[in-house]
């Protein structure tokens, strides 16, 4: 059954091509506003690959993070290692090398990981109003971590347009049998013309979750709990200052594939919580919109998160209890400006400077006695980084687009003696270039491609993270450790036509100077093998990415997406499948607006089994050493339009009841589920 859906995805590709003469509403798949692209309110073809998800879109999936949403989308892949987590892999590339934001600030942080890691699930899914996904290198633009690509989550603004006050709200409920959940959400607005105050708030409750094979697993259930607020105020003629808070806390979380054992291994900890988890956002930020001497648009960001990693842990057959408490306080100013050129040419340019504070230290409690014990990170470490871009874009008469871009980086991280008993300082400067083509062929197709390098300097992770690792391992610093760089190939036809649209893409990644861990060779007398991190491999990333979606009536639509992966990794001489590489996968979905108030959606979700494993791949206890196998997934939904202002949303989830593990995941999928969500606005 899988493989003929797989058949049926593939044969869905053609369909934008088989409508291409429809005479109903254009579906926007081509022309995307783009804001990770960093031109912030306008409606522009791009020769870049982009996804987009709506609000809507993200209510449609379960509500443990945002990345739920992001399954079978065009150019992501998501992986969990527990509940309330989720990463998305983009050609390949995880973590640290996927740039994050929010709202155009950066999320990844000093200790962000280029591995599975649980900071992005630190963002209120229900807060979001828009995910963007640029795929392939944007270092050009945002810097250092944009390699695979750039994830942007942006939430909303509410604006009024009469004289006098306004409000408006919205209060959603959502339930899941699947976990037992219950979550909720609060906005409240008013304002009026030139003035927009907005709060918000949301609570999560959720308990076991169920597989068909396991029942409830225990130490799944969780609670989270978020509040925002924003604050919108003309400034003059075409200018509007923004100010913003967020605060999401999950006050206790189970690590859970550390506390389960894995294929063929005993649980690494007896215990082991985030304990707690949280994400705290002050954004300040001034645009204007209204030309000033040469300057079409002016836009200036001020930032600030904290990010609070604190663990309680107790590993298996020991009696010391293990207390960490680890923060990074990232601050960010971002300028940047547009000018018009003659002959249909635009410019763009900024300047951006973060700088990042890292604080850590641990404590081990044995038998009622509290010591001091080497930290997860050296206390005080820093992370500084200055860049400066330039982009060039060319909009040719009959509708051809270049893009040219350059971009200087410096980057500085500090690691202090403190408690390692050495310090380090590694500074990397890096000049980053992009090129990209939009050209149309024939009436709806146009042909892109696009050559851009990618970088990603080693950050406070890299450098400082030492001691015990998973997998039996012990990791020793390494002071000379230097940036990792990408380049990035890929070409593509878009089309966009009256009924359908769609594209399809393929790409190469050369990976350069990757870290890598690998053993010295010296003996340790706990049995541990001593591991360094190097940059010694190369990995070298192909791939497909197609998407299509066709009104093939006025009341029922389809829409496809599929992506495969294939990566290669060269150390030490010998090449090897590289680590956690996604299966073939996608999405095939059907709407059908079955009435004036109803409409009805079909999900099915699959991937192909993943036996190419990297030797990382078959010694970590979350993956199956023998691969792991393919799955199909049905969800069935429905939305029913009671009232004005009031819908309700009903979905079967798993409707097949498969037990699976989504490649490289360290907790199984849920079962069989319902989901139930009451939405009112005002």
């Amino acid at each position: 059954m899988f493989r003929l859906c797989c058949s049926l995805a593939l044969l869905m590709a053609g369909l934008p091509a088989a409508y291409a003469q429809a005479e109903d509403e254009a579906v926007d798949l081509g022309t995307l506003q783009v804001t990770a692209g960093r031109r912030a309110e306008s409606t522009v073809d791009v020769p870049q690959p982009v996804t987009v998800l709506t609000r809507d879109d993200i209510e449609r999936a379960p509500v443990q993070s945002w990345t739920e949403a992001m399954r079978g989308q065009p150019g992501a892949f998501v992986q969990s290692s527990g509940p309330g987590q989720g990463i998305v892999i983009v050609r390949g590339l995880k973590g640290s090398e996927v740039l994050h934001l929010v709202d155009g600030f950066r999320l990844n942080n000093a200790f962000f990981r280029n591995a599975p890691s649980q900071y992005i699930a630190l963002v209120d899914p229900m807060l979001i109003d828009r995910i963007e996904l640029v795929r392939g290198p944007n270092s050009v633009l945002y810097g250092s971590d944009a390699m695979g690509g750039v994830i942007q989550l942006l939430t909303p603004e509410q604006r009024f347009d009469g004289d006098r006050l306004e409000t408006s709200g919205r209060a959603r409920w959502q339930m899941n049998t699947q976990d037992l959940s219950n979550v909720t959400r609060t906005d409240f607005a008013v304002g009026r013309n030139g003035l927009s105050a907005q709060f918000g708030g949301s609570w999560k409750d959720h308990g076991e979750r169920t597989t068909p094979d396991d029942g409830r697993l225990r130490d799944t259930d969780y609670t989270a709990r978020a509040l925002d607020a924003k604050l919108l105020v003309a400034a003059g003629d075409g200018g509007e200052w923004m100010l913003s808070w967020q605060d999401f806390r999950i006050p206790k979380l189970a690590r859970y594939h550390q506390i389960v054992p894995g294929f063929g291994t005993q649980a690494d900890s007896e215990f082991n919580f985030f304990l707690p988890n949280e994400r705290r956002f002050l954004h300040g930020r001034y645009r204007h919109f209204q030309p000033i001497g040469p300057l079409q648009g002016l836009e200036l960001q001020l930032g600030r998160q904290v990010i609070v990693d604190d663990r309680l842990g107790r590993d298996t057959g020991s009696t010391e209890d293990t207390r960490e408490f680890n923060r990074s306080t990232l601050q960010g100013l971002t300028l940047q400006a547009s000018t018009l050129l003659a002959d249909g040419a635009e410019l763009l340019y900024g300047l951006e400077y973060y700088h990042d504070e890292v604080n850590s230290s641990r404590t081990v409690t044995d038998n009622g006695q509290t010591s001091t014990a080497r930290a997860r990170f050296p206390d005080g470490s820093s992370e500084r980084s200055f860049g400066a871009w330039l982009q060039h874009a060319w909009h040719g008469g009959s509708g051809w687009l270049l893009e040219t871009g350059l971009r200087f980086s410096a980057v500085e991280t500090d690691l202090p003696v403190a408690d390692r008993g050495i310090g380090v300082n590694v500074r990397e400067n890096d000049l980053t270039g992009s090129l990209g083509l939009l050209l149309p062929i024939r009436a709806g197709f146009h042909w892109t491609a696009n050559i851009g390098r990618g970088f990603r300097a080693p950050n406070v992770f890299d450098l400082g993270t030492l001691g015990p690792r998973p997998g039996n391992r012990f990791n020793v610093p390494n002071p000379d450790l230097g940036a990792e760089t990408v380049w990035n190939y890929d070409t593509g036809i878009k089309y966009l036509g009256t009924r359908c649209s769609g594209e399809f893409g393929v790409f190469l990644q050369d990976y350069d100077d990757r870290i890598a861990s690998v053993a010295t060779g010296n003996p340790r007398s706990d049995g541990r093998t001593e591991v360094q991190s190097r940059n010694l491999a190369r990995a070298r990333y192909t791939g497909i990415e197609t998407a299509g979606r066709c009104r093939v009536l006025p009341a029922l639509g389809v829409s496809l997406a599929l992506n495969y992966t294939r990566g290669e990794e060269t150390l030490d001489g010998s090449t090897a499948p590289a680590d956690r590489v996604p299966p073939l996968n996608g999405r095939l979905a059907v709407d059908w607006q079955a009435g004036a108030n109803w409409s009805l959606r079909s999900d099915l979700l699959f991937a192909d089994d993943q036996s190419r494993l990297a030797a990382g791949d078959v010694s970590d206890s979350r993956i199956n050493p023998n691969g792991t196998g393919g799955w199909l997934r049905w969800d069935l939904g429905g939305r029913w339009q009671a009232l004005p202002g009031f819908h309700v949303d009903l979905a079967l989830l798993n409707l097949l009841d498969a037990q699976y593990r989504e490649h490289g995941s360290g907790i199984d999928a849920p079962g069989f589920g319902a989901s139930l969500a009451l939405d009112y606005r005002w």
